[in-house]
């Protein structure tokens, strides 16, 4: 009961943050700020560091945005699935590729490599729970 009422909520403040032109102006200006090679870093390096019980409190927190992100991911997925062509589909999320920072891709999966090895254990261990679910991939 206490999520839907909390989904309720986000849904009602979005739908009401979405309706107002100067957000989408301001947000056009956010994302703009956002194209340049250290925003991610500099971010990451803040919400880190500056207030580390904060970090550890909002890290604590993980599952459940992952939770929230993973069933927006799905909706997504049926909305595009049912609304949008293969073709319209292709071409949009191929002119999205095209502006990808390949170079900084590659030297995070160079430095994720290790940790995988690390942690892959427990993302097989997921991967069976998910399968048991009923999701094969």
């Amino acid at each position: 009961m206490h999520e839907n009422q909390g989904l309720e909520s986000a849904s009602t403040f979005l739908k009401e943050l979405i309706s107002k032109p100067a957000l989408k102006d301001d947000l056009r200006a956010v994302l703009k700020s956002m194209d340049g090679p250290q925003t991610g870093r500099e971010l990451v390096r803040t919400v880190l560091w500056q207030d580390l019980e904060f970090s550890l409190g909002l890290m604590g927190g993980l599952p459940i945005i992952a939770n929230a992100v993973i069933r927006a991911f799905d909706e997504l997925l049926a909305q595009l699935g049912d609304k949008f062509s293969p073709q319209l589909l292709h071409g949009f999320i191929a002119s999205l590729l095209d502006d990808i920072d390949t170079a900084t891709l590659g030297q995070a999966i160079k430095r994720l490599r290790p940790m995988l090895d690390t942690l892959s254990p427990l993302f097989r261990e997921l991967m069976q729970a998910v399968e048991r679910e009923g999701a094969k991939p």
